[in-house]
């Protein structure tokens, strides 16, 4: 073979591979797959926040019933008292419970980007890719049916796309599903967090949302606010206030336990307003970031705006989880 024959044949191959994986390169940059895991960790600690506030608003309802139950002195009133703080903590479980599945969307979607996002991705996690994508379809199918909407399903393609086929080729593919699933997720992530936002202004008075850039006040649609965590409140601070005035006809003890229950649970309430104050605004966040990621992840170069956005919501929901976590502690 002479020199100009092996300069072409071999030259070829040679040029092939250099030209995959310049477009392996320019599908995804490692930080690119950096920033969009760090965006689904966050993701996946938002979506615990809305029903650690309808279950705190539960438990402090159903406290403001026992607390009521001190002041009566007949045992049939006390026990349908206690009757009722029970029936209130079910109902309350039970809205928390659908909270919880219509967050599973976002859940789901969250574990999803974590999949896609793994260094190690085999055939194993395939398999749980698989079944998310599945689940995150299911939930846009469920959703379409309650709100008459008719969002695109794409968890099933997306994992779908990527195969145990190993090598420099699976992380081709594995950067095309994660691209493919963030700029399908956008609209769905958009309304999802329209939900969230809904569900939690019911727990807040219009003050509260004077200052807060929403998707859902824009335009003049102003969600529902029944300031139910500040009502529960002013109804613990009566039945305190009724025991008090009985305490001639209470116990010491009784006046004791009426005392600690009712501090422990306006400090409650007040902790679970601050978390819905921080949770409806990292939701815009969660919005933004999300949209910054979808514009951009077909961007040959990370945009600066997008990164801010994403660590901006690191920084709030990390913030809300110290809430959180002393919330669920009581």
């Amino acid at each position: 073979m002479n020199h100009s024959t092996f300069f072409r044949w071999g030259l070829v191959p040679f040029a092939a591979a250099v030209f995959f994986f310049q477009g392996c390169s320019a599908v995804l940059t490692k930080s690119q797959v950096k920033e969009v895991a760090t965006f689904a960790v966050a993701a996946k600690d938002y979506s615990a926040f809305p029903g650690t506030v309808i279950r705190s608003h539960a438990d402090l309802r159903a406290k403001q019933k026992l607390i009521e139950v001190i002041t009566f002195a007949s045992g049939d009133a006390s026990l349908r008292q206690v009757e009722g703080a029970v029936n209130i903590r079910r109902e309350m479980e039970i809205r928390a419970a659908a909270a919880d599945s219509a967050l599973g969307i976002l859940r789901d979607y969250a574990e999803l980007l974590v999949k896609l996002t793994a260094d190690n991705y085999t055939n194993d996690l395939q398999g749980s890719t698989e079944k998310l994508g599945r689940s995150v379809d299911k939930g846009i199918s469920s959703y379409n049916g309650l709100r008459g909407t008719n969002l695109n399903g794409f968890g099933a393609l997306v994992a779908a796309g990527v195969r145990g086929i190993g090598g420099i080729y699976i992380r081709h593919e594995q950067a095309e599903a994660l691209k493919k699933a963030v700029t399908a997720a956008d609209p769905v992530v958009e309304t999802m967090i329209g939900e969230v936002e809904k569900l939690l202004a019911t727990y807040l008075a219009p003050a509260d949302l004077q200052n807060l850039k929403l998707t859902i006040t824009a335009g003049g649609a102003v969600p529902e606010q029944l300031d139910l965590i500040r009502n529960v409140a002013a109804d613990l601070k009566d039945g305190y206030r009724r025991a008090a005035e009985s305490a001639g006809e209470l116990e010491q003890q009784q006046q004791l336990e009426a005392a600690v229950l009712t501090a422990d649970s306006l400090a409650g309430a007040d902790n679970t307003i601050r978390l819905a104050l921080k949770a409806i605004q990292a939701a815009e966040t969660y919005r933004a970031a999300h949209r910054a990621l979808a514009q951009n992840v077909t961007k040959p170069q990370w945009l600066k705006s997008s990164i801010e956005q994403v660590n901006t919501l690191v920084d709030e929901v990390n913030a809300a989880n110290g809430l959180r976590k002393k919330i669920e502690a009581k």
